[in-house]
């Protein structure tokens, strides 16, 4: 294991203790698992929910009109649901080519610049989930089984008791 991932876990620890200290953590966990943005959020698809609960790197205007129009339109609102914990996946993973032909993906996806996004689910119950999303810059395509290998490891590591 590198001293990356062991710094970048322990800023997580640390986050728990002190919430305030999420502002550069999101972007230690993109750097390291190959995202250009990351967000940590919670989802309640049924009520068609969205609370975030870190950022690093999105444009705030990106992510508001993500908020107010696309949201609720996001083809992967409900992946969390059949996602393991811990388990990473990306957009094309879980849908295949249907993602590049989905609504969402040409009105929100493409013109904000993203090609793709891996995503990890690190609780959820019966009505929410949480996730951390990592999306990448359609000039980077899609994310290599390196960086998810990353992610899985850096998941597992930070829910170990």
């Amino acid at each position: 294991m590198d001293d990356a991932i062991l710094g970048i876990v322990g800023d997580i620890y640390d986050c728990a203790i002190g919430p305030e200290r999420w502002p550069p953590t999101p972007k230690r966990i993109a750097d390291y698992t190959g995202g250009d943005h990351a967000g940590i959020t919670v989802h309640e698809p049924l009520k068609r929910q969205l609370r975030w609960g870190a950022a690093w790197g999105l444009d705030p205007e990106a992510q508001c009109r993500y908020d107010a129009q696309f949201h609720a339109i996001n083809p992967l609102l409900t992946a969390g649901w059949f996602m393991e914990i811990d388990e990473p996946c990306t957009s094309q993973s879980f849908m295949g080519d249907d993602f590049f032909s989905s609504r969402f993906y040409k009105e929100w996806v493409a013109p904000s610049g993203y090609y793709d996004a891996a995503l990890t689910v690190f609780a959820k119950s019966s009505n929410r989930f949480a996730a951390i999303a990592l999306p990448r810059a359609a000039s980077r395509g899609q994310f290599t089984a390196n960086d998810l290998a990353r992610m899985r490891v850096l998941a597992r590591i930070s829910a170990a008791p």
